[in-house]
């Protein structure tokens, strides 16, 4: 294994922080006590809400997975009971899908038991004639 050798670091240049009592772009700023308390109070709260919002976002995440979950399982057990009379009704030659649903007419029993009214389609019970 090879040793690699690293360079120097470069010179310090006083020129490039500026002179005393000069404050320059690059040079850092001090900060007063006060901003310093306010940084301070500042990660403090930030920490007190984020925790506890990332953890709720987490529980949600995983509530959603446990359902998402019992759905699939209910699903496979659904297909595993029709499973057995799909295979009959394919081998008989039946077909195995659910036919739309057709709109009858009311049978004439339901159609007796309406009043005149609302056979003429007035439903105010009021009578003509």
């Amino acid at each position: 294994m090879a040793i690699r050798s690293r360079s120097p670091p470069p010179p310090y240049d006083p020129q490039s922080e500026g002179a005393e009592g000069e404050i320059t772009e690059d040079a850092p700023t001090k900060d007063s006590t006060g901003v310093k308390a306010g940084k301070a109070l500042g990660i403090g709260l930030l920490a007190l809400v984020a925790v506890p919002v990332a953890l709720a976002g987490a529980a949600v995440v995983a509530a959603g997975g446990v359902v998402w979950g019992a759905a699939k399982v209910v699903e496979g057990v659904g297909k595993g009971l029709a499973a057995g009379p799909e295979a009959a009704a394919r081998a008989f030659g039946q077909s195995t899908e659910v036919p739309p649903p057709t709109r009858e007419r009311p049978s004439k029993a339901a159609e007796d038991h309406k009043s005149k009214g609302e056979r003429e389609g007035r439903t105010d019970g009021t009578r003509r004639g």
